[in-house]
């Protein structure tokens, strides 16, 4: 993954119940926590031609993985291919479908509504 933000393919394919590989950097640590391969990775400034100082800003950095160790874990996964834990998988499918997302929002938006009301 690299700069898609919130890491919705690895969300998915960890709700289907397949193993995910990736780095320990960036906000898919959240949902997958300790449930994946990691690999190891070098943490690289962001590229001047890329910095739009509304989604990346100066000072922020890349995880480039190290091709060595993506291997690794690729190798390790053919021949051990075990899945993540299914209580993982359960969680990730309560806690991200679309009636959870939906009251989340609605439970944010109806506070905003009431402190702009306040005022």
């Amino acid at each position: 993954t690299r700069g898609e933000g919130f890491g919705r393919p690895l969300l998915e394919a960890s709700a289907c119940g397949l193993r995910t590989i990736a780095t320990n950097w960036s906000a898919h640590v959240e949902f997958l926590q300790d449930d994946f391969l990691e690999i190891d990775y070098d943490l690289t400034p962001v590229h001047e031609t890329r910095i739009d100082k509304n989604i990346f800003i100066e000072g922020a950095k890349w995880a480039n993985p190290k091709e060595s160790s993506f291997k690794a874990q690729l190798s390790s996964f053919r021949v051990r291919p075990n899945p993540p834990a299914s209580e993982f998988v359960e969680k990730i499918r309560d806690e991200y479908s679309i009636s959870s997302v939906k009251h989340l929002y609605t439970h944010f938006f109806n506070k905003k509504i009431l402190r702009s009301k306040e005022k």
